[in-house]
């Protein structure tokens, strides 16, 4: 891989995977939002040139020249109720097309779609790749129902298309109100925090770990499927007393303020033995991860 395309580029994973692109000496041509307000989070390195192209808008998008992969993060509405708004998810599957055509015309080999755990639904098993899909909400079936068109067509066109169903990924550039941004940030000001009692099992892969797993299934360049985690998981009040003990929070952790979401998995856990097939483990400890979080939001 010499050149790559990344949609949603200032995103947690985007931004993560030019690191690594640029590692390895990729040049890379970085999609974001117009007026985006995350710009910070790509690295400023002379291998990356940032465009403006609404999600909208790529399949007008012209490439400057050849490029070997495309990794399509752009989406809309991955959190909270926007999670079951029709309208918008099935536009998010419009703009998935639309990144393929830009492919297309940039001679890209590989074509790369960011799925997600939420297509299996609450299945409470490890998932693996052929673990039956029951998606829940308007996002899961979104993310589900774009993997499948991009195949049929990458399959006519000759593209690769690697599909990565994400379980939990944390670290660097994550987005405000998720479980861990929300836990670290409350507690490194001291402030009084809610959470459920903490019993479900989850598993958290750091974003520069993400990063190297994208890098590898792109470099295969073969049509598969994959499920992106650690392969470990652990109580999620685990996780929880880590942030606490890192951040010296004082206070009592709010085990028990809140009940879980409706939908919510009481299991989930990757199984990630093709991942492993690639040369693929996870590196980056919870520990580790949690402090680089730390140091970040203290030099802010």
């Amino acid at each position: 891989m010499k050149r790559a395309i990344v949609t949603g580029a200032s995103g947690m994973l985007g931004s993560n995977l030019i690191r690594r692109l640029t590692e390895n000496e990729v040049e890379v041509a970085a999609l974001v939002r117009p007026k985006t307000k995350k710009l910070k989070n790509i690295p400023n390195n002379d291998l990356v040139k940032i465009y403006e192209c609404d999600a909208g808008e790529m399949s007008a998008f012209e490439p400057q020249g050849k490029f070997d992969a495309v990794f399509n993060f752009a989406w809309m509405g991955t959190m909270g109720k926007e999670r079951s708004n029709r309208a918008l998810q099935e536009k998010n599957v419009k703009n998935t097309m639309s990144a393929l055509y830009m492919a297309e015309r940039a001679g890209a080999k590989v074509f790369v779609t960011c799925g997600s755990q939420a297509e299996y639904g609450t299945a409470n098993v490890k998932l693996k790749e052929d673990t039956p899909l029951n998606p829940e909400n308007e996002y899961a079936v979104a993310k589900a129902l774009s993997s499948m068109l991009v195949r049929e067509r990458c399959e006519k066109t000759g593209i690769a298309h690697v599909h990565a169903r994400v379980v939990s990924v944390y670290g660097l550039g994550d987005n405000p109100g998720t479980m861990v941004e929300t836990a670290v940030r409350q507690m490194l000001a001291n402030e009084e925090t809610q959470f459920t009692t903490g019993e479900q099992r989850w598993d958290y892969l750091n974003a520069r770990d993400a990063a190297r797993a994208f890098y590898l299934m792109a470099e295969e360049q073969k049509t598969k499927t994959y499920v992106v985690g650690s392969g470990e998981c652990r109580p999620l009040a685990e996780y929880i007393k880590i942030i606490a003990e890192e951040t010296g929070y004082e206070k009592e952790i709010g085990f028990g303020k809140i009940k879980p979401s409706p939908g919510t998995p009481r299991f989930l856990c990757a199984g990630i033995t093709e991942l492993k097939k690639l040369g693929f483990e996870p590196k980056i400890e919870f520990r580790e991860g949690i402090r680089e979080i730390i140091e970040a939001k203290m030099k802010a």
